[in-house]
């Protein structure tokens, strides 16, 4: 396991801990009558976020090795909370993001389907969400769950030298959408009518066809992002 291999596992290790942990303390509190019940979770909210994302790209033919994708991501959010009995908060929200992910694989001697000395770069250049949400509530604090449907859009871009017609240089350059579903869990802080979250996800986006870039096996990619951000409560 690499350095950054690492980093980001022990950064989703915090998150799931402290989302864990933040249910607990609040379960405890609430028996003990020391925090109120919730408050200010009801409604429709919207609001921007921000975060770090890693991904791989994996090629089912094994044209090409596993592609490490890393990157920043900033985007927004909008959704709708029902505040039920007992401190339970369910809800659903819809999120898009602007992404800065990429990563590549290649170089001089490295063939890649109809390409030698080839580089081959992919970029996330957007995802999107609608999940379902449950949470606990207690007071201004919540810990919750998701779940839903992922969209993300990405670009594969191959470059290098022809294998029949004489070595020019060719390139390829494809965009496709990727669907497929998303789940994870987050901790969240009312001050007011403003929320913070810190959230983490894993996504498996699906296959899609690159096969003008890399021959004829659907390429897949799976994410994990770890997210931050902050929502205004139209109460």
């Amino acid at each position: 396991m690499t350095r950054l291999d690492g980093a980001k596992t022990t950064l989703k290790s915090i998150v799931l801990a402290g989302v864990l942990l933040g249910a607990a303390s609040g379960v405890a509190l609430a028996d003990e009558g020391i925090m109120p019940a919730p408050e200010g979770w009801g409604g429709y909210y919207a609001g921007l976020n921000g975060g770090y994302a890693q991904g791989t790209l994996t090629d089912g033919n094994k044209t090409f090795p596993d592609v490490t994708l890393t990157g920043a991501f900033v985007g927004g959010q909008a959704g709708y909370n029902f505040v039920l009995i007992g401190g339970l908060v369910a809800g659903i929200q819809g999120d898009v993001d602007w992404s800065f992910e990429k990563g590549s694989y290649g170089g001089p001697g490295v063939t890649i389907g109809a390409f030698d000395n080839a580089t081959l770069t992919d970029t996330v250049k957007w995802t999107g969400a609608v999940t379902g949400r449950v949470g606990f509530a207690v007071g201004p604090v919540m810990a919750y769950g998701l779940g839903g449907f992922a969209v993300l859009g990405n670009t594969l871009q191959n470059l290098g030298v022809d294998q029949l017609q004489g070595k020019s240089p060719i390139e390829s350059n494809i965009t496709q959408t990727h669907y497929g579903w998303t789940a994870g869990g987050g901790l969240s802080a009312m001050v007011g009518q403003a929320s913070a979250f810190l959230e983490y996800r894993y996504s498996s986006y699906g296959k899609a066809d690159y096969s003008l870039a890399v021959g004829s096996a659907p390429v897949s990619l799976v994410d994990q992002q770890v997210r931050v951000g902050l929502n205004y409560h139209m109460q």
